[in-house]
């Protein structure tokens, strides 16, 4: 029967109602404006990096200058580029239930995923088992439950990944956007020496941007540039 449209709830969806077409136009002519590349640039285009470090500070409270910024082509790139440097037959602990396109680039990779449940408080730390090479986790909006890691679970995570020497991968899934409580620190923020910290453009703007970033330690972020 005819009634008003019904609300579409899938996961990853952005809401491309409120996109500024006028800006949106007015990007799309300042890129067709600048002139071709005559090199690579292996980090990513200077202006973007520059663009996301201020974005970074501004909405996520997380301090990282331009070449601090590495560009992706997405959280999923982004992962399986730190499993590329990682050792053979490296486990890597993912959330269960977590994002399944995460999964398939670890196994793509190499890399074995060891499922991490999760629980009202986010990943439970005390469940992660000794022997990894890196955690991946969305803090901010938990992939597929919705909730976000306490910052009891945050602190904890950062501490074990010290003492064991794993990294965290932390994927910021729609962490722009709150309702009705106050930001929670950053895994970066609190551990940038273990945190690698991924965002991408497809959740806040459009998934056809296929943009997005990466900001990692110095060590491993020379890595990846090698």
């Amino acid at each position: 029967p005819a009634g008003p449209a019904l609300v579409d709830l899938r996961a990853g969806s952005p809401c491309l109602e409120v996109l500024d077409q006028a800006a949106w136009r007015r990007a799309w002519r300042a890129a067709g404006d600048s002139a071709p590349d005559a090199t690579t640039e292996s980090a990513g285009d200077p202006a973007f990096r520059a663009a996301v470090a201020e974005h970074l500070l501004r909405h996520r409270g997380l301090s990282a200058t331009a070449a601090d910024v590495l560009a992706t082509s997405g959280t999923s790139a982004a992962v399986a580029e730190v499993a590329s440097v990682l050792p053979p037959g490296s486990r890597v602990g993912v959330e269960d239930p977590g994002y399944q396109r995460v999964v398939g680039a670890l196994v793509d990779a190499g890399v074995q995923p060891v499922p991490v449940p999760v629980d009202r408080d986010g990943l439970v730390v005390s469940a992660v088992p000794a022997g990894l090479a890196a955690v991946y986790c969305t803090p901010a909006h938990q992939y597929p439950l919705g909730l976000r890691m306490s910052a009891a679970r945050r602190l904890d995570l950062v501490a074990r990944a010290r003492t064991e020497g794993w990294w965290v991968l932390e994927d910021d899934y729609d962490g722009e956007l709150r309702y009705d409580v106050a930001p929670l620190p950053l895994l970066g923020a609190l551990g940038p020496d273990v945190v690698v910290h991924l965002g991408t453009t497809s959740k806040i703007v459009s998934p056809t941007l296929g943009a997005g970033w990466l900001v990692a330690p110095p060590g491993l972020r020379a890595e990846l540039l090698a």
